[in-house]
């Protein structure tokens, strides 16, 4: 139970972070940065790697939904660029990421009050998707 606690605490202040990041940040290149050095310090040191990172996206787009709809409407943006890189999405692949995002923005937000989970889940397709084209262009 203690463990599970700790895993929230740490989420907590992960989203504070992130929060303020994207809040003051005064360009994306430092957001993505401050993401991915709390992701690697938060995995680094929690059991459950997996669970860590999942439960820290879904966190992120929980606390950022409004803004995350906007950005992948677009298929850019700074909120969406931190989203990329707390998902582990390749530097190569981001590009096509946003693409596909805004390309199935239908998909991943279903209806006005499709959940943070659901969100998650479609943009995890997505990733599965990209990775499937991108190593058929590789052969």
């Amino acid at each position: 139970m203690s463990t599970i606690k700790t895993n929230l605490t740490v989420i907590g202040f992960v989203s504070i972070f992130l929060l303020s990041a994207c809040g003051i940040s005064s360009t994306t290149e430092s957001t993505t940065e401050s993401v991915s050095d709390v992701t690697s310090s938060v995995s680094s040191s929690s059991g459950g790697e997996d669970d860590v990172q999942e439960a820290m996206v879904i966190e992120y787009v929980t606390l950022n939904y409004t803004r995350l709809r906007t950005d992948i409407a677009l298929g850019k943006g700074e909120h969406l660029e931190a989203l990329a890189t707390l998902l582990s999405v390749d530097e190569d692949k981001k590009s096509k990421f946003y693409a596909m995002t805004k390309e199935k923005f239908d998909q991943i937000f279903k209806s006005t009050d499709t959940s943070a989970e659901d969100v998650v889940d479609q943009l995890y397709n997505i990733i599965d998707q990209l990775d499937k084209e991108m190593s058929k262009t590789e052969i």
